[in-house]
């Protein structure tokens, strides 16, 4: 197993991710050793980029046709039917999960399409981001950011300042500006 992802608990302690072939192994670091928390077949390899812990405390990882959910004690399984790029979370705890050119929500164990903005559909979503404020933050590789703010999206390309119209990865600082980083 090679380890791909350190990624941190909620409570300071540190969960490691590690893949080969069809099997995920988790570990969890408790501040004096690591501990295998589960050793699981899965559909496929795990895509590296998709790999978050969220608010509910779990490992969350996709692969190439599912997201996946490890709580500490169970491996749910969320069918995207193409490969996740990102896992992202509101704070009003709606999970947001990216596959190549689909944006998927997770409320209440559902998952459903989301299909507007028509330009998600066309591009490949590289990073999610729930902001402090609520607002959800969506980079993507040709469409530069797109922002929800629970009603309406908007959208903040390179005619709103931005160097590239591909968004690598999205912050949120603690004085509330989102930074995004381009190619």
């Amino acid at each position: 197993i090679s380890i791909i992802a350190l990624v941190p608990a909620i409570d300071n302690e540190i969960w490691a991710v590690g893949n080969q072939q069809n099997t995920v192994e988790i570990y969890r670091y408790n501040n004096t050793r690591w501990q295998k928390s589960i050793s699981a077949k899965i559909s496929s390899k795990i895509n590296p980029t998709s790999i978050s812990t969220l608010n509910d405390g779990a490992v969350w990882f996709g692969s190439d046709d599912a997201a996946y959910q490890y709580t500490g004690q169970k491996l749910n399984t969320y069918r995207t039917n193409h490969l996740v790029h990102a896992i992202g979370q509101t704070t009003e705890g709606t999970v947001w999960i990216s596959s190549r050119t689909n944006l998927y929500r997770l409320e209440n164990q559902t998952i459903q399409q989301i299909t507007q903005p028509e330009a998600l559909n066309r591009t490949i979503t590289k990073a999610i981001l729930g902001s402090k404020n609520g607002d959800l933050w969506i980079g993507t590789e040709f469409f530069g950011l797109f922002q929800f703010d629970g009603t309406f999206w908007k959208r903040h390309d390179i005619q709103d300042g931005l160097p590239d119209n591909n968004i690598t990865d999205i912050i949120d600082l603690p004085d509330g500006h989102i930074i995004a980083s381009t190619v």
